[in-house]
């Protein structure tokens, strides 16, 4: 990864955890400017990853989002690699098992990772050079996590409704940690379908779509094939101005209260890792 790449993975993260603590994106210029002490052009300048930063401003930055330079490099390290489900043939057996995907193929490594009819296999870089015309578009393996029968049980399954796409992919990303199945969507007739006929286990829904509120969706989740799912509404009203259809569904279906969007992740987690816990 050069510079350029290293500086953009960064500023990307960077932005991730100001988005967890409640600054929207429109506001992280300024919140930079701000705690920094640098101009609004420099600032965005940052944000888009185009001028590097200084650890010492990084840290700065850090220390007022209650992080630190060593849980972010985590981050920035996690989001580097793409993480997947593969199978490796061992004594002529496939076995299941987690790889980290690096996007730049390295035909150095042992082993590398192919796509095949949408399932990935781990195959020797030696057999991919012999046949490159067949392997063609390999990926190399930063990690190999061996999957046991526990971990294959059916996952936890879990829906994110909002009709904006950006907060649909970012909390699908953040909430990846939770090894459970994600799907998103921006349309309430998508929602209702997979309502209808795969109802989830947890449903983290935007209350408003549009100009129609998710309440009866939140009815047909209660009366589908998964009565009892976690359901957590969004909400972009303040304070103490809450929709009075908000108040019936907490009373009649069991929801729990709304959130305030932007919405902040440790809340949001504290919730899910309520839920999960109880099962």
């Amino acid at each position: 990864m050069n510079t350029i790449d290293i500086t953009k993975t960064i500023s990307m993260a960077l932005s991730e955890v100001m988005t967890s603590e409640g600054i929207v994106k429109n506001k992280q210029a300024e919140y930079i400017r701000n705690i920094i002490g640098i101009s609004s052009v420099q600032a965005h300048r940052k944000l888009n990853g185009t001028v590097p930063w200084d650890i010492k401003q990084l840290e700065k930055m850090l220390l007022s989002l209650n992080n630190s330079l060593s849980n972010f490099f985590l981050k920035v390290e996690r989001n580097e690699y793409q993480k997947v489900q593969a199978k490796l043939l061992i004594n002529g057996v496939d076995s299941n098992c987690l790889i980290y995907l690096s996007n730049e193929a390295n035909s150095e490594t042992a082993v590398a990772a192919v796509k095949i009819n949408n399932d990935w296999k781990i195959i020797s870089t030696t057999e991919i050079k012999k046949n490159i015309e067949i392997y063609n578009g390999y990926k190399s393996i930063k990690l190999i996590e061996p999957l046991t029968n526990a971990s294959l049980k059916k996952k936890t399954s879990l829906v994110i409704l909002d009709d904006d796409i950006n907060i649909v992919e970012f909390l699908t990303k953040e909430l990846n940690t939770y090894e459970i199945d994600i799907e998103g969507y921006t349309k309430l007739d998508e929602l209702n379908k997979k309502i209808l006929n795969s109802p989830a286990e947890i449903y983290i829904l935007d209350w408003l779509i549009g100009t129609t509120t998710v309440f009866n969706s939140i009815r047909k989740i209660r009366e589908s094939q998964k009565p009892n799912a976690l359901i957590i509404v969004l909400t972009g009203q303040c304070g103490d101005v809450v929709d009075s259809e908000i108040l019936t569904a907490i009373k009649e279906y069991d929801i729990s209260s709304p959130l305030e969007k932007p919405v902040r992740l440790p809340i949001l987690k504290h919730y899910l890792d309520r839920y999960l816990e109880a099962k």
